[in-house]
Order: structure tokens, then C-alpha cells, then sequence
């Protein structure tokens, strides 16, 4: 849309619409036959159809009258008087959409088609009531003629008003729903219920999004004006950005904010602020995959084998015994709960429990007790004598475990055990020995034999790359065939 000429005035129109109107504004005008008239008669009003982004209105009466000829001869015969006369009042009413659009951004209220189709109507009939254009008064340099002016609207636009919604109003309300379903027992948490660490992931990863927002200065942009760019754009911004010690953000932060954003306006959509979530079309690649990182059989012997302060002893140990009944952390904390039974035909012991994680799911895992589980269960009393402690110190007692014992995996690199490790070492040795399907996924507490998939190809590439060290052939001419 061409801009319209004004005078100087205190709102300085032009310059500002070109910068607050990011999204668009498009209109259309098409002829209607009346429908109350006869058949044969060519008298019609001209409609318009207004777009704004992607968000268009129905047909609207523009209460201009005119014919069917009159119509479709305003361009083949325009200095005709009634063509002139009809492309004036088209035009007319084509600047006061525009004007209309600058006056709800100025008052900070979402424009909509309908807003702007109202304003507009509003402005024709004030036009035809004092004969004076409304985009003079707008922009008068007498300021008590704006402001006459600009008030008469002010009260109409009370009627109309809807709040600007932001991307920070939108994340007050988001985190003010959110901040009433916290529930930290996974026992009795439904589906719509977070965690408490759930819950302040948001402010992290909202402070990055803030900051990208104010550097771009959009903080009090529409969401109505939100589209793929800005994804894009965050990444890009955060990709140079670097921490106070300087690092810079992880990809996978990166990821998790991106998805967060969608996240927000997912919200907007079902607020009814949007028709559409505009980043559904961007790819977020660079999260952490769930790849299994297995020891070998070697490895897992060395560890047991591995002498060690007591304390350092104990949690390597309890870890080992973790590892070999393919438990998650969470899994292990209710270890002394778990009833054991024995197979009366092979003598060796079991149990059923329910999996944590997916309590709600109601799967149950159904694990054999290994040989080196049972002899580290014998050192240390049983189930009760093993360390329980938290995630966190698992993390770090781990760490320090694994600069002590200096493992380095096929590649040379030095091997950082994580209590997650434990789990996927044991369903990989389970794969590895031919542990049937049905079996292995009952080992891993899973409801698809399809997760199963990357135990099989770790335990694969595992032997692949302990091969290759004594085979002379390519290791692409190897397999567990």
C-alpha cells in the first residue's frame, strides 16, 4: 500500500506507520448487486475485503453506490465523470483503512480487520457529517484541532478495544497457569502437571528469549506480528552470545529455547490470540539424542576389579549393580522396595516392578538377577546396603571415579561415567547375548520393541570397534551376523 502524504504534525503519521506496521495491510474492493432491486437493474455497493498477515475479513459494505457498468468501465474510461467520481470515493476509503491501522497501533490495541473496517466507517460518516478529511484532522498543525479530533476517536476506539498481547504479557499469563500445576510426587502427577525443575526451566530459557527481544527492540510488538524469521532470528542471535565465563550457549540450549517459544505461542493459539503457531514450519534440530554410550564387557570387569577409597568403592559398586538390572536412577532409589523372587527352574533370581518414570503407564519391568549382581549384592549385605543417594551426587562421585580409573573408549577418548551409562551398558550386554526381543524389552520396561532398536546397534558397533582392533578387514565388512 502506497503511503499517504500528510502534513508535519506532533504523530508525525507516515514515518510512523511505516515503523509500527510490520504485518501487511491489504485491501480489496469487489462489486455487489443489490439484492433488494430488480433483476434487470445494474445498481450495486462496492465491498471490500481487508487483509492484514495472513488474517482477512469477510466481504464488507463500504455504503458506496454505484452500477455495473459504472464498475467495470472506472479503468477503460477513468476520466469519465462517474468514474471519477467512484475511484475518489474507493481511494477515500482505501487511506482511511490505512489511517485507521495507524491510529489503533498508536493506542496501542490490536488492529483486526474488524477494527479497521469500524474506524473506517466511523471516519467516512464524521467525514460526511462535517466535510472536513479525517487524515487532515489527524495530522493538523493546529493541535486543538487534533486533538478534537483524535478524542471524538478515542471514544469510539473504548468500544473496540483489545489489549495488545506480547510475547511478555503472553509469558505472564503462561507461567502464572503453569505455576498452579506444579506437583513434585511423579506418583500422583497427571498429565497437565510439571515438576518444580520443570517449572524454573521456563525463566531460564525466557531470559534468553527477553534479552534477544530487547536487543531487537520487539518487546512490545504484537504476536499478531511473530512469524518464522523470529525463530531464526533467536537462533542466530544466541549462536553469539557467550557466557560470563566465556563459553558459548550449548546448541542444545539453543534448541530447548526455540522449542520453548513455540511452546508460548502453542498457548497463544489455544488463548484464541492466534489462528496458527507461525513456527510450526521451523526445523529445531540440536537437542541432546538419546544415544546409548555402552562399556564393554572388559570395561564393566575392570571396574569391579578397581580398588578404590570406601566411600568411592561403595558408590562404583552400588552403580554396577544398577547397571547390570538395567535400572534408571529413579528406578534404583526403590531398590529395597523391589520383591526378588527365584526361578524354580533355573535358580536364578528376579523381580517385577513398576517403571518410575512411567508409573502413570502402569509398565512393569521384569529383570533376572546377573552373576555380577549377585556378588556385589553379597559384599554389601544386600539391597539395604548399597549407597542411596541423589542424582546430583551420583553425578559427582561418578566423575571422580572416572578420572581415577582413566577409561578411554575405541577413538582414545577419555570415558566420563554418568549414571544413565549404567542402563544402557546393561540392555546392550543383553542384546549382545542373544537376549530374545520379547525378554529384552520386558528387561527394559518398554511398551514397543522398536526402543529396543538402539540397544541393538550400540551393542553392534560396540563389537564392530573391538574387532577392528585385531581384524585386518575393513570394519564395514564386519557384522554381528
Amino acid at each position: 500500500m502506497n503511503a499517504y502524504n500528510a502534513q508535519a504534525g506532533p504523530f508525525f503519521g507516515p514515518a510512523l506507520y511505516t515503523t509500527l506496521s510490520q504485518k501487511p495491510l491489504r485491501c480489496r474492493f469487489e462489486f455487489r448487486k443489490n439484492r433488494r432491486t430488480l433483476q434487470t437493474s445494474p445498481a450495486g455497493r462496492v465491498q471490500v475485503l481487508i487483509f492484514l498477515g495472513e488474517e482477512a475479513s469477510a466481504p464488507r459494505s463500504t455504503k458506496i453506490e454505484t452500477t455495473r457498468p459504472v464498475w467495470e468501465n472506472r479503468y477503460r474510461f477513468p476520466n469519465r465523470p462517474d468514474s471519477i467520481d467512484l475511484n475518489t470515493k474507493i481511494e477515500g476509503f482505501r487511506r482511511r483503512l490505512e489511517l485507521a491501522h495507524l491510529l489503533l497501533m498508536q493506542e496501542k490495541i490490536g488492529p483486526t480487520p474488524r477494527n479497521l473496517y469500524l474506524l473506517a466507517v466511523w471516519m467516512q460518516k464524521r467525514h460526511q457529517r462535517t466535510g472536513f478529511d479525517p487524515q487532515t484532522e489527524a495530522f493538523h498543525p493546529d493541535a486543538e484541532v487534533q486533538h478534537t479530533f483524535r478524542k471524538e476517536a478515542t471514544d469510539l476506539l473504548r468500544g473496540i478495544r483489545r489489549k495488545v498481547v506480547t510475547l511478555e504479557s503472553l509469558y505472564g499469563e503462561f507461567i502464572a497457569v503453569r505455576g498452579r500445576l506444579i506437583n513434585d510426587n511423579r506418583f500422583t502427577r497427571d498429565g497437565e502437571q510439571i515438576s518444580t525443575a520443570t517449572y524454573q526451566s521456563y525463566g531460564y530459557r525466557w531470559k534468553l528469549i527477553e534479552t534477544f527481544l530487547r536487543e531487537a527492540n520487539l518487546v512490545d510488538r504484537s504476536l499478531l506480528e511473530v512469524t518464522a524469521a523470529d525463530a531464526v532470528n533467536l537462533k542466530e542471535f544466541l549462536q553469539r552470545q557467550v557466557s560470563r565465563y566465556g563459553r558459548p550457549v550449548k546448541h542444545s540450549t539453543i534448541a530447548y529455547t526455540v522449542t520453548f517459544l513455540r511452546q508460548l505461542l502453542d498457548y497463544a493459539v489455544l488463548k484464541g490470540y492466534l489462528k496458527y503457531n507461525p513456527l510450526h514450519a521451523v526445523r529445531n534440530g540440536g537437542k541432546s539424542k538419546a544415544s546409548p554410550k555402552p562399556l564393554t564387557f572388559e570395561q564393566m570387569d575392570f571396574l569391579e576389579r578397581l580398588d578404590l577409597p570406601h566411600d568411592l568403592q561403595h558408590y562404583l559398586e552400588s552403580w554396577l549393580v544398577a547397571a547390570e538390572l538395567c535400572l534408571h536412577h529413579a528406578d534404583f532409589m526403590e531398590l529395597p522396595t523391589m520383591h526378588f523372587k527365584t526361578d524354580p527352574v533355573s535358580g536364578r533370581r528376579y523381580f517385577i516392578h513398576p517403571r518410575v518414570k512411567q508409573r502413570r503407564a502402569d509398565i512393569h519391568m521384569y529383570v533376572d538377577v546377573t552373576p555380577r549382581a549377585e556378588r556385589l549384592l553379597a559384599k554389601w549385605g544386600g539391597v539395604k546396603g548399597l549407597k542411596y543417594a541423589g542424582y546430583s551426587l551420583y553425578h559427582a562421585r561418578l566423575t571422580q571415579i572416572s578420572l581415577l580409573a582413566g577409561l578411554r573408549d575405541s577413538k582414545g577418548k577419555p570415558i566420563r561415567l554418568t549414571f544413565g551409562m549404567g542402563r544402557d551398558t546393561g540392555l546392550t550386554h543383553r542384546a549382545m547375548l542373544k537376549t530374545p526381543t520379547l525378554v529384552l524389552q520386558a528387561n527394559a520396561g518398554h511398551t514397543s520393541s522398536e526402543m529396543l532398536t538402539k540397544y541393538v546397534d550400540a551393542g553392534e558397533q560396540l563389537l564392530l570397534s573391538q574387532m577392528a582392533q585385531t581384524n585386518p578387514y575393513h570394519p564395514q565388512t564386519l557384522s554381528l551376523q
